[in-house]
């Protein structure tokens, strides 16, 4: 299956899609994590936009977007293959995230769907609705500077507001899961898992118990 986890920075993506693949694991089904930007060259130029290293105006960065999307996808031992070889696929973000962060930065949700066309919807997407105010408490103890919070305040409330409008057009989603993301890890782990049993019951059968379980290892 395709599984993406989505929501703001700092919500707990990366966190959540380590730990919902470990569990996976054991119960013995093979998973592949990945994320986007992806690690293939258009990843590594959109990533260094990201970060400062390049400039790129926001369309420009967009495109750059899409097209690592579409190499991710199809390239040699990219997603597209990972399924086709019957690994679960989880990745840390996708075209909702496009949607979401860069009609935030004013471009048009329409051309953004358009540009996007090509990527294929995925069987579950997970979104982190983790709040405002948790997620700058993360983002800052991740050490990364803050200098203008109600800067970052006013830029994470608006994407959230583009992310749930992105949602209800229900593109690119498949079937959604959505978890408070506020809680501790294992909350918000078990959170997931009770939403896919709900959601894939009837596609994965007796699976369905197996992602209900509490899961093992976590405090």
């Amino acid at each position: 299956m395709f599984i993406v986890l989505e929501g703001l920075d700092g919500a707990g993506t990366t966190t959540q899609t380590r730990l919902l693949s470990a569990h996976l694991r054991q119960w013995g089904f093979e998973t592949w994590t990945t994320r986007e930007p992806s690690a293939g060259p258009f990843g590594k130029a959109a990533r260094s936009v990201i970060e400062g290293d390049e400039t790129l105006p926001p369309a420009g960065l967009a495109l750059g977007f899409a097209a690592d999307r579409i190499h991710h996808m199809f390239k040699p031992d990219g997603i597209e293959e990972m399924l086709a070889r019957g690994v679960w696929v989880i990745t840390d973000r996708y075209v909702l995230s496009s949607l979401a962060y860069q009609s935030a930065q004013g471009l048009d949700l329409n051309w953004l769907i358009e540009i996007n066309r090509a990527a294929p919807t995925p069987d579950v997407t997970v979104f982190l609705d983790t709040s405002v105010r948790v997620c700058l408490e993360r983002i800052q103890a991740r050490g990364e500077n803050l200098e203008d919070k109600f800067h970052q305040r006013t830029a994470l409330l608006n994407t959230r507001r583009q992310y749930l409008h992105a949602l209800s057009s229900g593109l690119f989603v498949g079937k959604l899961v959505t978890a408070d993301g506020n809680g501790s890890k294992a909350d918000v782990l078990q959170q997931i898992l009770r939403g896919m049993a709900e959601e894939l019951q009837t596609d994965l059968g007796v699976f369905g118990g197996m992602l209900s379980q509490p899961p093992r290892g976590l405090g």
